[in-house]
């Protein structure tokens, strides 16, 4: 799954160290920003985790079996699956991860 998850994680440990008081709004809201989008990369991975285990492995012996091209194909659809689930609202973990992230910039100030 190409989601970048290290690069956002990264990005976000970097915008949460490097914080000093007396910034800008404009720094808080970008960093915020920075935050939303990890959380909901999170939780894009996590459902895509969930619904690579739900989906079950292709039948080939059916008569409608894709065989190898189904195989990789229900990978992306899982994966683009999940990130709409997570733009639609998803399971609420997105928004639980950037409170915390929110908290941990609070605590740093």
């Amino acid at each position: 799954m190409d989601m970048n998850m290290t690069t956002t994680a990264a990005n976000t440990y970097a915008a949460v160290s490097g914080q000093k008081t007396g910034q800008s709004a404009d720094v808080n809201v970008e960093r915020n920003a920075v935050y939303r989008k990890t959380a909901d990369d999170f939780e894009s991975f996590f459902m895509y985790q969930v619904l690579e285990l739900m989906t079950p492995e292709p039948d080939e012996d059916n008569l409608f079996g894709g065989g190898f091209a189904e195989e990789q194909w229900r990978h992306q659809l899982n994966e683009e699956t999940a990130k709409s689930m997570t733009q639609k609202g998803g399971v609420g973990i997105s928004d639980h991860i950037y409170n915390q992230l929110i908290k941990m910039q609070e605590n740093q100030i």
